[in-house]
């Protein structure tokens, strides 16, 4: 068996968390849990966060039984899905317009992830906001870099339009953000921002960082098993 790549390692701390490695492959990341390095102390984190992720999600709806041919339908899909091309390589990232998930974060949000940081902690995603949508007052964990791609925005009492970039320090806090017209941005952001203001709007705060951290799970699975093919 090849040795495991540092990048695959790190890609396997999903697949950690759930108990899904096996062979060479598990003791290879054990081991990589037990040493004191900056990677170990990353990987340590990592699977933290997706145990706890992984928990929650299991929380948010009672068990369902499978329709009984379901299995065979899963079969004949793979079976008839055409394969990716390999990755250029762990140092080259590309996302197509047409590639990618948008999850609706909350009501009137769109959120498709880019990238997330295991080391800055940062996650990279195009978001769009409806017509008429607000967004909550937050503090940032981390800092934040806004770029206008579409549409407009009024953000600190100042409206922001394509090709305009705004950014917050960390610790900074945002009042509410608004757009009457609707806009595509792009944002590099920490799920750890803290919403301010009434019950409702930490409850988004909780639900919005479960979407960001099930995002991350499932695109660092994705990386891995496109590694196996």
């Amino acid at each position: 068996m090849t040795p495991a790549r540092p990048d695959d390692r790190q890609d396997q701390a999903p697949l950690h968390a759930l108990n899904a490695l096996d062979g060479q492959e598990q003791i290879e990341f054990e081991r990589l849990l037990e040493d004191e390095g900056a990677d170990a102390q990353a990987a340590r984190a990592e699977v933290a966060e997706f145990r706890q992720t992984a928990a929650r999600l299991a929380a948010l709806a009672p068990p369902v039984p499978p329709p009984a041919d379901l299995k065979a339908k899963l079969m004949a899909r793979i079976e008839t899905e055409p394969q990716r091309p390999a990755s250029a390589g762990a140092e080259f990232t590309f996302i197509r317009a047409s590639e990618g998930t948008w999850l609706e974060v909350s009501a009137g949000m769109k959120m498709k992830v880019l990238y997330n940081d295991p080391v800055t902690r940062r996650t990279t995603a195009l978001v769009r906001f409806a017509p008429g949508y607000r967004h909550a007052p937050h503090r940032h964990a981390a800092v934040e870099e806004l770029f206008v791609l579409e549409g407009g925005c009024v953000c600190e009492g100042q409206a922001l339009f394509p090709g305009d970039y705004h950014r917050s320090a960390a610790g900074s806090r945002h009042h509410e953000t608004s757009t009457d017209d609707g806009c595509l941005l792009l944002i590099t952001f920490s799920p750890f921002n803290e919403t301010l203001g009434t019950t409702p709007s930490r409850l988004y705060s909780a639900a919005a960082s479960l979407v960001f951290n099930l995002a991350s799970f499932f695109t660092r699975l994705s990386r891995f098993f496109s590694r196996r093919t």
